[in-house]
């Protein structure tokens, strides 16, 4: 009896390597990590260096635009100009405030790097924070929708502050995106 290994069955059925790859990524997607990296740590936790803040602004609902902390463009390789299938979010933030007490807020936004509007992909978040840190993290499915609905994404976070320089604000190493792309246009 032979054995055959996973790659050379998908081999023999599909002979073709890169239609190999895209079959395998279009059925189980494709996890990113854009702030993991570095050392490994003795206690598991790691995040992005830290972010004051720098425009004192009560709420999002005001004109003013928060200070951007996280701003990254997803992609796949090969796969450019894909539409979505679906994508899923796991994003934590640690927020603190250098004096106190401060009201302060966060929202993640998403968009085609073509496209020049941002799209909340969340409701914008305001809380009042204090001199520990807190861990906020918001996870699940984001709807493709026109304008962010292909590939590459671009991902960003912004973070507001009452008070302009209180706000601090980092993003842990083992927040991810998990994008699976269509099988056709």
């Amino acid at each position: 009896m032979s054995y055959k290994s996973a790659e050379e069955i998908l081999q023999h059925n599909y002979n073709d390597s890169q239609r190999v790859f895209k079959n395998i990524i279009q059925n189980m997607g494709v996890t990113i990590h854009p702030w993991g990296g570095g050392d490994l740590t003795t206690n598991g936790v790691q995040y992005s260096s830290i972010t004051t803040g720098s425009t004192g602004i009560t709420s999002k609902s005001t004109a003013a635009v928060g200070v951007t902390i996280a701003n990254t463009t997803l992609s796949i390789p090969g796969f450019d100009n894909h539409y979505l299938d679906e994508i899923e979010f796991g994003l934590t933030q640690a927020l603190a405030s250098t004096n106190g007490t401060s009201t302060c807020g966060y929202c993640w936004y998403w968009k085609n790097p073509s496209e020049s509007t941002w799209t909340a992909l969340m409701s914008a978040y305001n809380f009042r924070t204090t001199k520990a840190w807190t861990d906020r993290t918001h996870s699940g499915y984001g709807k493709p929708a026109a304008g962010y609905n292909k590939l590459p994404i671009a991902l960003k976070l912004e973070a507001w502050g009452k008070t302009a320089s209180m706000l601090e604000i980092k993003v842990k190493n083992s927040s991810y995106i998990k994008i699976r792309p269509k099988r056709s246009s």
